[in-house]
């Protein structure tokens, strides 16, 4: 083998060499890259599952925290619970009651929330009635009164008549109570505590008594108006000049209250999603069939509707404050928006508005 030959099998062992190692490079760089996707793939899934477990943390206290609020899970028990807790609490109030349940519980919204409705009906005097509605507002679960009725009894027919009770007045109340079903979170909720010793009302308003309140009532808040007296002086001997009149006295104009928006009946009925964007559709109880269709940017109780939500929508207000109406519900019915009561809408609210104001768009504007 000469010279020649031998240096043309160093370049032919050379060239296989470099093609060796361009294919092992490319193989390694490209395995690289196939590593990096899977870890920013597995970084994406790390965050998808902790905000999902931050919500799942979330949804299990709100749901721990309304069960320790439930008469009872089942029907058939909260029925029974039920209408005892009213019948003695009205005795123990001194305003004996009727209860009158109605026999399957109601649907609320699509979560499997049901409600349990009863009427109450009694008589007695104001300060009973009172210290009743106050107690049954304190009780360890939730109760709501969706309509409450006053009128009185034995009204006399003749002024002269001196023989009926003027004082007593009949009571009509429509309540109702939760009953919260098992979730894949929360399988079994412990209901409030019903024990006498154990139970521990629930101090929504201030006062915890209705003695707390005798005060306010003693007051006399409204009184009709009285001149100033006049003051008398005795008069100089030396002339003086005549005194200007006084001016009359001008009682300060109250302006009346602003009127209620025209949709303040309407109640939020449906929440429909198209590829344009989604609307909320409000039914006219006074006119049924004759619904409105309201679009994001458009006016809607008192403000412009930003944001819908499968549990409702919000309204937003040239001032800037957010309102949640609840879907089912009047829109007069609607509470301030807050991340206490609505975490995952006060948030996306929020996360909109900013986007808003870095392009120069606010609610007002729409």
């Amino acid at each position: 083998m000469n010279s020649r030959e031998r240096m043309l099998l160093i370049l032919v062992g050379l060239a296989a060499g470099l093609l060796v190692v361009k294919v092992v490079a490319g193989r390694y760089f490209a395995a690289l890259k196939w590593y990096d996707t899977q870890i920013v793939q597995l970084k994406r899934d790390l965050e998808k599952a902790e905000t999902e477990r931050t919500l799942a943390g979330i949804v299990q206290r709100e749901w721990l925290d309304a069960g320790s609020q439930t008469l009872s899970m089942d029907s058939n028990e909260a029925t029974t619970l039920w209408r005892g807790e009213l019948e003695k609490l009205g005795a123990q109030c001194g305003f004996p009651v009727e209860v009158t349940l109605e026999s399957t519980p109601k649907r609320w919204l699509r979560n499997g929330v049901r409600t349990l409705n009863a009427s109450i009906t009694g008589q007695g005097r104001i300060d009973d009635i009172a210290n009743f509605m106050l107690e049954l507002h304190r009780l360890p679960y939730a109760v709501r009164v969706k309509s409450l009725t006053l009128d009185q009894v034995n009204k006399p027919t003749r002024r002269d008549d001196k023989s009926q009770k003027p004082g007593v007045l009949k009571l009509t109340a429509y309540v109702d109570t939760l009953l919260l079903p098992s979730c894949e979170l929360v399988p079994q909720i412990r209901p409030a505590t019903l024990d006498p010793a154990e139970r521990k009302p629930t101090s929504r308003p201030e006062g915890t008594s209705l003695a707390d309140y005798q005060p306010w009532l003693e007051k006399k808040l409204f009184q009709p108006w009285e001149p100033p007296p006049v003051i008398v002086r005795r008069q100089d001997p030396r002339p003086q000049s005549v005194p200007a009149p006084p001016e009359p006295h001008r009682v300060p104009k109250v302006e009346p209250p602003p009127p209620p928006p025209r949709d303040a009946a309407f109640v939020l009925g449906r929440l429909l999603s198209s590829p344009r964007g989604q609307l909320a559709v409000l039914e006219n109880p006074a006119q049924p069939g004759l619904d409105e269709y309201k679009a994001v940017g458009d006016a809607m109780y008192n403000g412009t509707l930003v944001y819908v939500n499968p549990d409702g929508a919000v309204t937003a207000e040239k001032d800037g404050r957010l309102w949640f109406h609840p879907l089912g519900e009047p829109l007069q019915n609607c509470a301030p928006l807050m991340e206490q009561s609505q975490p995952m809408v006060y948030q996306e609210v929020m996360k909109l508005k900013l986007a808003r104001q870095e392009t120069g768009i606010s609610e007002g504007s729409q």
